[in-house]
């Protein structure tokens, strides 16, 4: 069997497509590509991203508490022509100026982390407090988010409670403004 044969008939393998387009393919499967990114990923989420190094100033340790965030995306596809039947053929044909097989192939992902501070631990003393650190642009966006959406409903419900308007041009009003319209013309 030739390969034509092989890719019309729909019987196509790995060896074949790295055959076809010149050993682009990748060997690595894309599952181990994602249980390495994943694994990865779960390994650098340790307490150190969390509490930074506790700082000691005149009997007072400081530590430093902060929020991570992170998120990880993955998506992959591959693909060739489709196989070509005798009901298909004149389709094919005429949608597709090539002839032969086609191509494909592909993996892609992205991530993302984000850490803010979120409080710090002081320890003087023998005693513990916790400090909460104050993110202003949060309250600021809350609040202005808030004013905007009753500021809407507010608008809504001012709009409902006004009487209809009759919008209609009555034709006597229409004939004046057409004989002002023509004695400034003329």
């Amino acid at each position: 069997m030739t390969t034509d044969e092989r890719v019309t008939s729909g019987r196509q393998s790995a060896e074949l497509a790295r055959e076809l387009v010149g050993g682009v393919i990748p060997t690595a499967a894309p599952e181990r590509t994602l249980d390495e990114s994943l694994r990865r990923m779960i390994e650098s989420v340790r307490p150190e991203m969390i509490f930074g190094a506790p700082v000691e100033r005149e009997g007072v340790t400081v530590i430093p508490c902060a929020e991570v965030m992170m998120g990880f995306g993955m998506g992959g596809g591959s693909g060739y022509g489709p196989a070509v039947t005798p009901t298909t053929s004149a389709a094919a044909s005429a949608t597709t100026p090539a002839s032969g097989p086609s191509g494909g192939g592909g993996i892609g992902g992205g991530g993302g982390a984000q850490g803010r501070p979120v409080a710090i631990v002081t320890i003087s003393k023998g005693r513990a407090r916790v400090l909460p650190v104050v993110d202003a642009t949060k309250f600021l966006i809350a609040g202005l988010t808030t004013f905007g959406v009753a500021a809407v409903m507010v608008g809504q419900i001012l709009a409902r409670s006004r009487p209809p308007q009759d919008n209609r041009f009555p034709a006597a009003r229409f004939a004046r403004a057409m004989r002002a319209a023509r004695n400034r013309a003329f």
